[in-house]
């Protein structure tokens, strides 16, 4: 293994043949394949072989829950309503991304195609996925960052999560 830093660090030593094997995240390897015409050669098995992971989790302190509640719970609801309407106009949120993030439709529109092959919800609509987040918890606890097991009972607040969607932790 060889410590590369960043995304960009990884490619440029891929592009120097000091590595063999990258993870190039999106939108980088939309913009160097479209804009750059970079060509790599993509490693399908490793799709199948990396188990799903939660990448993002929203927390708060118990202070700011019981302070801000309403403001919370509105956050969330403008979140799965957000996420149900990217993925009913992908063509729309493709636009209105790159001009959010001043880049090309030919290159948010790639990213965001394979985006989805990675993941076909990997915007989440706010709910717990608890297979995706017992991965990441494993994966964190393999390098010594959590303990494991997670008792997820300590430490994840439902308060605001319809009963009937709530997760079986």
């Amino acid at each position: 293994m060889i410590a590369t830093g960043d995304v960009a660090g990884s490619a440029v030593a891929l592009e120097n043949d000091q590595i063999d094997v990258a993870s190039i995240d999106e939108p980088i390897y939309s913009n160097k394949t479209v804009r750059e015409k970079k060509v790599y050669q993509r490693l399908a098995w490793l799709n199948a072989k990396m188990p799903r992971c939660t990448q993002t989790v929203g927390i708060a302190t118990i202070g700011n829950i019981e302070k801000n509640g309403a403001a919370l719970k509105a956050m969330l609801t403008a979140r799965r309503r957000g996420a149900d309407w990217f993925y009913a106009n992908i063509p729309e949120a493709t636009k209105l991304l790159a001009g959010s993030y001043d880049m090309p439709e030919n290159i948010v529109a790639p990213a965001i195609k394979n985006t989805l092959t990675l993941s076909p919800k990997w915007w989440n609509d706010g709910a717990f996925d608890m297979v995706t987040m017992n991965n990441m918890a494993a994966a964190l606890g393999a390098v010594k960052l959590v303990t494991l097991p997670v008792d997820w009972s300590t430490v994840m607040d439902l308060r605001f999560v319809d009963p009937a969607e709530r997760p079986a932790i």
